[in-house]
């Protein structure tokens, strides 16, 4: 199959191809690949004047800044069919951090990461249900951060459904 390859905007020292692959016109080589920044392959690039510092790019927003355009600050690209050493542009789209969420969850069937199911939770669903519970009936924010081990903010988002508002 043929690979175009077209210039990386800001490193005129490379192109980058739909497949993914990074080459140096300098050297005529394909750069190698790592992955870094959960699985997603990545190269350095030099810029010509900078030093010998170079910058680590990850090649599917290479490979989406030159096949499918700019990406806008704050954007994020979505692997359409979940795999993240699969660069190909057709493959890739410029979707929210929402969008990219959703389509984790709903479509390649990733397990929620809400609540207690997240990592770095602290609390259950249950003592976030009694956190409501306590302030209802009068109990003070700072008391209630002692009892569950938080932070009098953390009471007061909980309360006011900031955060753990999927708890009903």
């Amino acid at each position: 199959m043929n690979e175009n390859f077209l210039p990386i905007i800001g490193y005129p020292a490379y192109q980058v191809s739909d497949h993914g692959h990074v080459l140096s016109l300098k050297s005529g080589c394909i750069l190698k690949t790592e992955l870094r920044g959960g699985g997603y392959p990545s190269v350095t690039l030099f810029r010509k004047g900078c030093g010998k510092k170079g910058h680590r790019f990850m090649v599917h927003r290479l490979v989406a800044g030159a096949f499918i355009g700019l990406i806008p600050q704050g954007m994020q690209i979505n692997h359409k069919n979940g795999i993240k050493t699969d660069p190909y542009h057709e493959n890739l789209e410029i979707v929210t951090a929402s969008e990219n969420n959703r389509h984790a969850f709903q479509v390649l069937g990733r397990p929620s990461q809400k609540g207690s199911a997240h990592g770095r939770s602290r609390l259950k669903e249950n003592q976030v249900l009694a956190i409501r519970a306590s302030k209802a009936a009068g109990t003070g924010q700072r008391q209630i951060a002692r009892e569950f081990g938080v932070c009098e903010g953390t009471v007061s988002m909980i309360v006011n459904r900031r955060i753990w508002g999927h708890v009903a």
